[in-house]
């Protein structure tokens, strides 16, 4: 009897599929696996590219986690040997499409004692995400296995500018031809494939306790401490930001115009200038406090 995967996922770009489909190659090339895949589709689409609107507008939903509609989706089996989630991070929290489907039914039924690996495809602030889907999960009483954390390696404000460039425009064309193209380098989505083997090979030895370990070893976490740290000061601040928003007015109000705007500002402000001093303080911070670093990036980069 064939071995089941599932591949759960929501793209704009078409950039986490090219990450899911090269993890997913090493079970193709073995015809004693089925290989089945769940794209997320919303009843509302959100728009690709997006405006400044709808983009800062959907930020407290992202940030209390709020779930919308999906469309209604079935799968042929009730049951699988793996689950393979992949999603994006908005506003340092998971997608809304991802949160609408860990809310749904269906989720709950699906990933019950299911054995769960999460890909994460983004720009390079995942973890706060990430300890959001680990409680989720939890909570559902999935087992999570493994975690695969692929993200744009180029340097923090180089990365805002390219994102936002793709984001707003569509283009992946180098901007000015001076910065690099944007979005999660083409060698590092090549690199799925050897995850998929280990993930493979984990699965087949029925030895999944050890292949978050594996896969770290291999490369599959991107973490660096000085982001990390502006991360979670960054997370806790949305927070009061999405409630302020919420308070200010319901959508389209003036009250909200006006506050979102604030926000955007605000945001800019933060990675122009508090975001590089920031980055410098935790450096030495994480050269004073080795031990305490080493534990930290450990935790993050497990599951």
């Amino acid at each position: 009897m064939k071995k089941q995967i599932l591949i759960v996922y929501y793209t704009q770009t078409g950039q986490l599929l090219k990450i899911l489909e090269k993890i997913a190659g090493p079970f193709l090339a073995d015809s004693s696996y089925e290989i089945e895949y769940l794209k997320l589709e919303m009843e509302k689409p959100f728009p690709f590219p997006w405006n400044r609107k709808e983009f800062f507008g959907i930020m407290p939903d992202s940030v209390q986690e709020k779930p919308h509609t999906l469309k209604p989706f079935e799968t042929k089996h009730d049951q699988y040997d793996l689950i393979i989630l992949g999603y994006q991070v908005w506003f340092l929290s998971p997608s809304v499409p991802f949160t609408s489907f860990l809310d749904s039914p269906k989720a709950s039924s699906l990933l019950n004692n299911s054995n769960v690996l999460t890909v994460i495809g983004g720009r390079n602030m995942w973890v706060m995400a990430h300890e959001s889907i680990k409680k989720k999960l939890q909570a559902l009483n999935a087992k999570l296995v493994g975690n695969i954390a692929l993200v744009d390696k180029s340097p923090n404000l180089v990365s805002v500018v390219t994102i936002i460039y793709w984001l707003f425009h569509g283009k992946t064309d180098r901007l000015l031809n001076l910065f690099p193209k944007p979005g999660i380098k083409n060698k590092d989505i090549e690199d799925g494939k050897r995850y998929g083997e280990e993930i493979k090979t984990c699965l087949e030895s029925n030895n999944l306790p050890i292949l978050q370990r594996n896969l770290v070893s291999k490369g599959a976490v991107a973490l660096k401490f000085e982001i990390i740290s502006m991360e979670t000061k960054a997370k806790k601040v949305f927070k009061v930001w999405a409630k302020i928003i919420n308070w200010s007015g319901i959508e389209g109000s003036l009250g909200r115009k006006v506050t979102l705007f604030l926000f955007e500002i605000y945001l800019y402000f933060v990675i122009l200038f508090l975001s590089p001093l920031i980055s410098i303080l935790s450096t030495f911070a994480a050269i004073l406090r080795r031990k305490a670093t080493a534990k930290k990036l450990a935790y993050y980069s497990g599951v």
